[in-house]
């Protein structure tokens, strides 16, 4: 009955049969076998289905306060024996939802990973917003603030978007001298996590300390900035791009910087990670991500 009440809180906080199935590598089938069971145990319906989806009943609710706390326990505790006698390789699961973030991290894993043997990562690249839970994440590094008050958030650095393009778009289409003729340019425009597009923007000027709102339409949008660098990079567009990508195409003379007084976007990184999952692993990859944005 444990496991099937251990099952019964994870449904709650995924919200679907079928992510719950996936998450487990189980079935839909044999994850609504396993409520029924568990409901035929306690003599009490949990789960009800309607078309806003899943849905506890007054007792399921009773149920859920009351065991969540001491699941989560359970989990840490049986976690922790297994690492500390070295049984069980970790299995970390680590989003990283900004380009900027992977620039900093990528490099430092393979001395992570062999510092730390019983630590295994899976990691995903995504331009989109992450749940951490209903996607079953360990952690993320993000730039969206979770709306759930189950997270705990650092603020790892803020990274800036500035202007760059290539020696080749200069000779043919000339330097822009200031922002109003920036804005008569070929430039890529972004894509949000919801595929709008993004015109709009504030504009910081370092010399003169303003803030400046201006719009800007463009022809062509890109959800990742590595691909619109690479583009800029053929001589016929201006991109922006966070100051921690560029540094190789910018020593190597691939990309200029155009403006280097103006900032166009403060992009925040945060170390999003689940409060009530307290795994020593865990910790460890926290700890190491922190050290890794702190000395960058």
């Amino acid at each position: 009955m444990l496991d099937d009440i251990a099952l019964f809180v994870k449904l709650v906080d995924v919200g679907s049969f079928s992510q719950v199935a996936k998450l487990t590598n189980s079935t839909q089938a044999t994850i609504s076998r396993r409520i029924q069971n568990l409901e035929a145990d306690l003599g009490v319906v949990v789960l009800k289905r309607n078309q806003r989806g899943l849905v506890m009943t007054d007792e399921g609710r009773n149920l859920y306060e009351q065991v969540k706390s001491s699941v989560n326990t359970l989990q840490n505790v049986w976690q922790e024996l297994y690492e500390q006698n070295g049984i069980l390789r970790t299995t970390l699961r680590l989003a990283l939802t900004t380009e900027s973030a992977r620039d900093v991290i990528l490099q430092h894993l393979p001395k992570f990973l062999q510092e730390n043997p019983n630590i295994k990562l899976h990691i995903t690249f995504t331009t989109q917003q992450i749940h951490l839970i209903k996607q079953n994440y360990d952690l993320a590094i993000t730039s969206e603030l979770p709306s759930s008050s189950i997270h705990n958030v650092i603020l790892l650095r803020k990274f800036h978007l500035k202007a760059y393009a290539s020696p080749n778009y200069i000779v043919k289409y000339g330097s822009p001298q200031n922002l109003a003729e920036l804005l008569q340019h070929r430039c890529i425009g972004s894509l949000g996590f919801d595929g709008s597009e993004q015109d709009t923007y504030q504009v910081y000027h370092a010399e003169s300390s303003q803030n400046i709102v201006v719009t800007h339409p463009s022809n062509l949008y890109m959800d990742t900035t590595s691909h619109a660098i690479e583009l800029a990079k053929s001589g016929e567009y201006i991109t922006g791009a966070w100051d921690s990508m560029v540094q190789n195409e910018l020593a190597r003379g691939e990309l200029v910087s155009i403006l280097p007084e103006l900032s166009f976007v403060e992009l925040p990184c945060y170390l999003v990670r689940n409060s009530e999952r307290k795994s020593k692993q865990e910790q460890i990859l926290a700890k190491f991500i922190e050290q890794v944005f702190a000395s960058y």
